[in-house]
């Protein structure tokens, strides 16, 4: 009993028994809710418990010599397991399963979860014996309900791969006489290098030198990763792969490996040769094919690789599987080919052709065209909707008609939710496939900028898959293209309310934040994700980034130095460039970096990886607004709008998303800006209207703003909560209307998540114009707090928020303290996206302090010299009109 009060029975959820089916059951159920990635420890512990509920049922069951018949059967299975020799036969494994445990009524079921159970933990079996399960349990036609019981990520990736896929290592090639554990440590050594990386690779599978066994396919591709890393140990490695190649001739991953190693070591020569003797005797074997024709165009004896080739294709047996060979060869010689295949008959000419026109869309060469003819030989009524669909959906992605990708798109989903794709399709690969189209209608609707139907499917994706990475991950950038920065954001903390450890969401919490302004969380997070990345660059360059936009320098440095410290090289070019930009000395050498960059792949953007270009263009665009910005505030107006202009042009831009347009306002360049209203909106469009209003404002010509303001609202209507408004009511003095209106504004503000702040600061100013003092009172201390609070969290946009605190002092009749923030704000530095050499805001500002002390001729005089001085805002003209109208 006292060693029965040391088990956690509390993590398995159950009282204290000696029932073993009772404690696996537990044990299963719990372990449904525990993902050994996400919570390691939690795995551990609950392991740790099953194992020793286990061990005091099975004691107890020992010590009264009263063991079941399924509980021997188990036994027999770790007894099986444990001998590897007995672990790969078959016919151990069918003797197993035919004791009569397992077919009983009684105790079969029962027998078939220990047994799950076990394999859990033990899963190192070959196809064989994976296959004589499958024939006495059914595994893969119990798919669902296996799925329901046991961990997905257990039947998907470790008993459907065994039943159908052969080892990546064959167990029969053990040396006889096998240590079980140092085995299954071999196979595990060899499956990690196969997968990782070549550097790290080479570091895994020296750790089998180590272990007393050894493996012919564990020789073979250390030998390989040796001659990679061109050590001392190359010509060694190379003499024993050969010597390894002629002990096992009759294998062909030995062989390939071989061959693979030859052409790695660049002696293409021996390569030709031995392809060639090997294809003397098999003329079908594509892979050597392959092997022959890179080593002949390796030598430029492209001639000869073209007989290869056509050798094969002449044979007409299957001659669509030599594509894969073309992926090798240049160009010239790979088009040629692809002629002479387009002309071989095939009887199933829907497969054919349907091959025909994916080796096209993915080879090297500009085959395109080729695609489309291929295409037209499609029987779209004979042939499987599915692939058709998903065929042409891919064929005018290549074209970018991305209002017909979208439309397969759709007929792909509706057929995935159809009952047949129920019945065709298990439920993993159903979902995955949802999943893949709805993150690609996602990137095409971006790409069409049609916002609404993006938004719909990032409503639809999250709504189904809440919780998969993949969704929020596509969700997130086609919000970050959207720059809808909070909607990012917000999904990134969803991805870490799930994970605390995800490293994607914490990147993009930083860079969604970094989009906010919000430099504290960007910081925060950036350096959250250097401690779980300690040997990345991606957190310290996250945490750069806002170092430099801060100009912290000193912090900066350290950073750096504390990167090359710790060895860490930082690769890209893009994020390096990005920490210069915000140094004004280096502004003129960042922009040339970007440019030299973008040169190097604007003829080929199509090959380059999307994000790479989106990236790279937005550092571009940034440099830009930089050097545009500092000619605007240099008065260099003429030499602002080339640079607008040169931008739009260089990086595909419209005009009328430039800032084009306030730069003609801006320098009262007024021809300019009526024939870049003319040029970039129609003139039936209602935003011409808008947009002329405003620049009749900026030119100070009221009667012929308030003209086409009075047309909008006849013509079109106008949202009541357009800013636009309280403009005509400033020209009107309508205090009351104005009041009114943001009272209204601040409602649905509100109920939208917006920032109420420019409308509090707005009413509390109107409200004290009307002699409301408590009201206005009210409004200002509100906005001195958020004000306050924002400049507490750090931003860009400091100086906006002191002029806010700068008229609620006034309001609250604090003008002596005004004056002194007034001065303080005339000698502070601008906010970072300010295109003027001085604080604009600071002189309206101070203008209508003057309207609230009743000076009101003191005012006129400054809103008249910020006309001049900054026509393009029309706060100046619209409050002297309001003083004047207000007869004071």
């Amino acid at each position: 009993m006292k060693k029965a009060m040391g088990i956690k029975w509390g993590l398995l959820k159950i009282e204290l028994t000696k029932d073993v089916s009772e404690i696996t059951k537990a044990y299963r159920a719990e372990l449904r809710k525990t993902n050994p990635e996400d919570d390691p420890e939690g795995f551990k512990e609950l392991r740790a418990a099953y194992e020793a509920a286990l061990e005091y049922a099975k004691e107890d069951e020992e010590e009264n010599d009263n063991k079941t018949g399924i509980d021997r059967w188990i036994d027999s299975v770790e007894h099986i397991y444990k001998d590897f020799e007995k672990r790969i036969d078959e016919n151990c494994w069918k003797d197993l399963l035919a004791d009569s445990v397992c077919e009983s009524i009684e105790d079969g079921e029962t027998a078939f979860e220990r047994l799950m159970t076990f394999l859990m933990d033990n899963f190192r079996l070959p196809q064989n014996v994976w296959k004589v399960l499958d024939a006495r349990f059914d595994l893969q036609a119990r798919h669902d309900e296996l799925c329901e019981k046991w961990p997905s990520e257990f039947i998907d990736y470790v008993i459907v791969p065994g039943i159908n896929n052969k080892e990546l290592i064959p167990y029969y090639m053990f040396d006889p006489g096998k240590n079980a554990d140092e085995c299954d440590q071999l196979i595990s050594l060899y499956c990690n290098a196969f997968s990782e990386s070549d550097d790290n690779a080479l570091d895994i599978i020296k750790k089998a030198d180590g272990l007393s066994e050894s493996h012919p396919y564990i020789k073979a591709l250390k030998n390989y990763l040796i001659v990679q890393a061109k050590g001392a140990e190359s010509e060694k490695a190379l003499a024993d792969q050969e010597k390894l190649y002629h002990s096992f001739l009759e294998d062909n991953c030995i062989r390939d490996r071989y061959i693979a190693t030859l052409i790695l070591n660049k002696d293409y020569a021996k390569c030709e040769a031995l392809c060639k003797e090997i294809r003397a005797e098999n003329k079908g074997d594509f892979s050597i094919i392959s092997s022959l024709s890179e080593a002949l165009v390796q030598q430029n004896k492209l001639e000869e690789a073209y007989d290869v080739i056509h050798d094969e294709v002449k044979l007409k047996e299957q001659p669509i599987e030599i594509l894969a060979v073309l992926q090798k060869m240049k160009s010239d010689i790979s088009d040629k080919i692809l002629e002479d295949i387009s002309v071989v008959k095939n009887d199933n000419n829907n497969e054919y052709y349907k091959n025909l026109v994916w080796y096209a869309l993915s080879s090297s060469g500009d085959n395109y065209d080729k695609a489309r003819e291929f295409a037209k030989h499609l029987d779209a009524d004979t042939m499987d909707q599915f692939d058709y669909n998903y065929l042409m959906s891919a064929l005018y992605s290549e074209s970018k008609e991305y209002d017909k990708v979208v439309e397969y798109n759709e007929k792909i989903i509706e057929y995935i939710k159809s009952n047949k794709a129920v019945e065709c399709m298990d439920e993993t690969e159903r979902k995955n496939r949802l999943v893949n189209i709805y993150c690609n209608q996602l990137m095409n609707y971006s790409l069409m900028k049609d916002m609404t139907q993006t938004e719909k499917y990032i409503n639809l994706a999250i709504s189904e898959f809440p919780d998969n990475d993949t969704i929020q991950i596509c969700v997130i950038k086609a919000k970050m293209k959207m720059e809808d920065y909070e909607g990012a954001r917000h999904v990134s903390e969803m991805m870490l309310k799930t994970n605390g450890l995800n490293i994607i969401g914490w990147y993009y919490l930083s860079v969604s934040a970094y989009g906010m302004w919000d430099d504290k969380t960007a910081f925060e997070a950036g350096f959250k994700l250097a401690q779980l990345l300690p040997n990345q660059p991606e957190g310290y360059i996250l945490q750069l980034r806002v170092l430099a936009r801060n100009n912290a320098l000193e912090r900066f440095e350290e950073t750096i130095a504390y990167i090359k410290d710790i060895q860490i090289e930082i690769k890209d070019e893009l994020l390096y460039f990005d920490t210069l930009l915000h140094e004004k000395d280096n502004l003129q050498k960042a922009f040339d970096e970007y440019l030299v960059l973008y040169d190097k792949i604007r003829d080929n953007l199509d090959s380059e990886d999307p994000f790479y270009i989106d990236e790279l263009k937005s550092k571009l665009l940034e440099c830009f607004d930089e050097k545009i910005k500092m000619l605007r505030r240099q008065g260099e107006g003429v030499e602002a709008a080339k640079e607008c202009k040169r931008c739009c042009e260089l990086l595909n831009v419209k005009l009328e998303d430039s800032p084009i347009l306030s730069i003609y306002k801006q320098f009262s360049m007024w021809e300019e800006a009526d024939a870049v209203i003319d040029l970039v909106i129609d003139s039936n469009d209602p935003e011409s209207l808008y947009q002329r209003a405003l620049l009749e404002l900026s030119k100070g010509n009221g009667p012929k703003a308030q003209e086409l303001y009075s047309r909008i609202i006849t013509e079109y209507g106008l949202d009541k909560n357009d800013i636009l408004h309280t403009h005509f009511m400033r020209l009107k003095g309508d205090l009351k209307a104005q009041k009114d209106f943001w009272k209204k504004k601040i409602k649905v503000l509100k109920k939208n998540d917006g920032d109420t702040l420019n409308a509090y600061v707005h009413l509390a100013f109107v409200s004290k114009c009307l002699g409301e003092r408590l009201a206005s009172a009210k409004y200002a201390k509100l906005a001195i707090k958020m004000s306050e609070r924002r400049i507490a969290n750090g931003t860009d946009y400091e100086p906006l928020y002191r002029n806010n605190l700068m008229l609620m002092d006034a309001i609250l009749g604090n003008y002596e303290l005004a004056e002194t923030e007034l001065i303080k704000l005339r000698n502070c530095q601008l906010c970072g996206m300010c295109e003027y050499s001085e604080c604009k805001d600071s002189y309206i500002f101070e203008g209508l302090i003057e309207v609230l002390k009743h000076n009101y001729d003191k005012a006129r005089e400054i809103f008249q010299y910020g006309q001049k001085r900054w026509p393009d805002d029309v706060d100046f003209y619209c409050y002297e009109c309001e003083i004047n109208s207000m007869g004071v």
